[in-house]
């Protein structure tokens, strides 16, 4: 992307979780679930959840080669923040159980994501 502005960026990831949380999430919720007695289920959630670590390394990779991170955020705290804001749980949590619209989770994603790795 040729996108400058950090905050713009991170607030462009949030709604993309919006496109993507409501396919994705309720898949693997229905994953984590089954993982707990079939060996099979747990082998998948595992490629899961190393295909969605991966993605979100190159993520936060891609803000600390622009130098966007805050002092002190290397690249597996920025993975980890980005793994947390891009959960099927927090997804469950906020728009299935909580019913916030799409549209405030999305917001929500993008100011949490600003507010834990940007410099204040």
């Amino acid at each position: 992307s040729t996108e400058t502005d950090p905050r713009r960026v991170l607030r462009g990831w949030g709604q993309f979780t919006t496109e993507v949380a409501p396919e994705l999430a309720p898949v693997l919720l229905l994953v984590r679930g089954a993982a707990a007695t079939d060996p099979e289920m747990t082998a998948l959630l595992e490629e899961v959840e190393t295909q969605q670590r991966t993605r979100m390394r190159h993520n936060a990779r891609r803000l600390q080669r622009r130098g966007w991170l805050r002092p002190g955020i290397g690249l597996t705290r920025a993975t980890d923040i980005l793994c947390v804001y891009s959960s099927a749980e927090l997804y469950e949590q906020l728009v299935l159980k909580s019913g916030w619209s799409l549209k405030q989770y999305g917001e929500f994603v993008g100011d949490a994501l600003i507010a834990a790795l940007l410099p204040g």
